[in-house]
């Protein structure tokens, strides 16, 4: 998702917590992860990273996976449990 920080419009975030809501016009209070695996994910993936074994060709379908990713190490998310359809 991309929010402003700091003044600064569409600055790239992912979202820690599956279960905590967020909508349009939201205030939240940046924090630092703590939990080994976002930091890793985080610093080691897009959009830190932008070339690297493994890589979706999009954008867009790579910070999906980024944010899949964070949300199976924080909420226990498992691509087997999840239906929908893209958005």
């Amino acid at each position: 998702m991309h929010c402003t920080l700091d003044g600064v419009r569409k600055h790239p975030f992912y979202c820690l917590d599956l279960c905590t809501g967020i909508s349009v016009g939201d205030t939240t209070q940046d924090s630092s992860s703590t939990i080994p695996q976002a930091i890793y994910i985080t610093n080691t993936y897009y959009p830190s990273v932008r070339n690297y074994p493994g890589r979706l060709s999009g954008n867009h379908d790579e910070a999906c996976a980024v944010q899949f990713a964070i949300w199976h190490f924080r909420n226990e998310l498992e691509a087997t449990n999840h239906t929908g359809n893209r958005n």
